[in-house]
């Protein structure tokens, strides 16, 4: 069972997965609100959920034609949830034009405040922080309620269990938690009510949850991650009031998104257009698109891909593809499995002719390669994790780079490799790289190895469990047995490095 639901939700989209997460958090706090639970009563829960529901949903529309740009509808039902969850719910004139208000500022930043066609700040954090200094309304962030602590808590954790997010979300507690002990020890008002506070009465697990790891605003390497994290724990503990900025959690993130901002620009929004699609396996195919100037990634990247298109399917416009081209090269290739279950995304993608466009953002990503690496280099990739490997490889090669590359191919059959072709141009052309092919079923067209990837086969090849650098690319059940088997066999945690991005291909 629990294979199962972590399989699911592997397969589930970041998009998806936030919005039933904010979804069922809403139906709890009506739910609560019924039962004289949550201080608000469920009617005007309800009709500020529906006034904001419709005034994000009519501002998305209005800017997605005013602006001619594709739109994600998921991500402005996120943005609605959001809003609901943090400000106060009315039924007064007054509030709830102050509610229209802040959806519109919310959408609209989406659109218009960009950087490369592609928004850098929280939207939700900029409209909540943008109507606090109109005087307008406040957040109350009133979802920090003892009732929503476990529905907050476990649908929290799933998500960033899900985005990989757990090390960046528990840093930004710790550091909340620090500081704010220190600043009431300090001015000698901490007892032990703190604690019951810190995580009951504060928005601390739904802000370390949703707002702090939302991809909009935070670094792509995971240094600078844990970097931001600290920083908005700081600003969220400490008091300070400095012209205009005032302390609060949606400033505390507001700033940390500008600071970050300015000094690691993420890429923006790119228009790439097609100019040609290679079929490289019996379901595989090499999409390549011509290459913007200013579009610069490192080897094993990925990004996020958006396709606009009409009757689009309930997991939407946008997913994310490991870049299979090097950055010494001119073109930009993504290297994308066509299975049997239909979407609309995929469909939209087998239709595509030379010269269409598609759209490229949030460029991320830490499996890369180290700089000057003198260890042994081991790859294994196990069906279309092969991407990274293609751009990791073509890259050391362009670069004349001496490291010595072992890849273990993990496949099914014969039929089911990528590129077969390259990869053995590659391996006769570089004597510092070795393939080797582990498949399920044996065939006599190549030389491999039958089954899965154990010890013995590594003991085989003479890798150095010790002295090699170890990355591990593909579907989440054979990294982590590869991850196993590596661990078990004493190779050191800092030796391993696998991938990961957010969502489905």
């Amino acid at each position: 069972m629990l294979k199962k639901f972590l399989i699911f939700l592997d397969n589930t989209t970041m998009y998806r997965l936030t919005l039933v997460c904010l979804f069922l958090i809403s139906i709890f706090s009506l739910f609560f609100s019924f039962f004289g639970l949550i201080y608000y009563p469920i009617f005007n829960l309800f009709f500020s959920l529906g006034v904001i529901l419709l005034s994000c949903v009519f501002f998305h529309y209005l800017f997605s034609f005013l602006k001619k740009a594709p739109s994600n509808i998921e991500s402005t039902l996120i943005s609605a949830f959001l809003i609901f969850l943090i400000f106060d719910p009315f039924f007064n004139s007054e509030g709830l034009f102050s509610l229209v208000l802040i959806s519109f500022l919310t959408i609209a930043s989406k659109y218009l405040i960009v950087y490369r066609k592609n928004h850098f700040i929280n939207p939700v954090i900029f409209g909540a922080v943008l109507i606090s200094l109109l005087g307008l309304n406040y957040a109350t962030w009133w979802v920090a309620n003892p009732y929503l602590f476990l529905p907050v808590l476990i649908l929290g954790f799933l998500l960033i269990y899900k985005i990989r997010k757990i090390e960046m979300a528990v840093t930004f507690i710790l550091s909340s938690f620090i500081f704010s002990f220190l600043v009431l020890f300090f001015e000698n008002s901490l007892d032990f009510s703190f604690f019951y506070t810190f995580f009951l009465a504060w928005p601390i697990l739904f802000f370390s949850f949703f707002m702090l790891t939302e991809p909009i605003g935070i670094p792509s390497e995971r240094k600078n991650q844990i970097f931001y994290a600290i920083l908005v724990g700081a600003l969220s503990s400490v008091s300070f009031s400095f012209l205009f900025f005032n302390s609060s959690f949606e400033m505390s993130l507001f700033l940390a998104n500008l600071l970050f901002f300015f000094f690691f620009q993420k890429s923006g929004k790119f228009i790439l257009k097609l100019k040609e699609i290679k079929k490289v396996s019996e379901n595989s195919f090499l999409y390549i698109f011509s290459r913007p100037k200013n579009l610069n990634f490192k080897a094993g990247q990925y990004l996020e891909a958006v396709l606009p298109h009409k009757e689009q399917d309930s997991r939407g416009v946008s997913r994310y593809f490991s870049l299979a081209s090097s950055p010494t090269e001119k073109d930009l290739a993504f290297l994308i499995k066509m299975e049997n279950k239909k979407s609309s995304f995929k469909e939209k993608l087998k239709n595509m002719k030379k010269e269409d466009i598609l759209f490229a953002k949030n460029i991320s990503g830490d499996f890369i390669l180290k700089k000057n690496e003198k260890k042994e280099i081991v790859f294994v990739a196990g069906g279309v994790g092969i991407t990274p490997f293609f751009s990791m490889i073509k890259y050391i090669i362009d670069k004349k780079q001496e490291s010595q590359i072992k890849l273990f191919l993990c496949a099914q059959n014969h039929n089911s490799i990528t590129n077969i072709s390259l990869l053995k141009k590659w391996q006769k052309e570089n004597k510092n790289l070795k393939i080797i092919y582990v498949l399920d079923e044996k065939t006599d067209l190549l030389n491999c190895k039958k089954g899965r990837l154990n010890k013995k086969i590594l003991d085989e090849e003479n890798v150095s469990f010790k002295d090699s650098i170890f990355y591990i690319s593909g579907p989440t059940a054979m990294v982590k047995s590869v991850e196993s088997l590596l661990r078990n066999s004493q190779t050191p945690k800092e030796n391993i490095k696998t991938d990961y991005f957010p969502g489905f291909s």
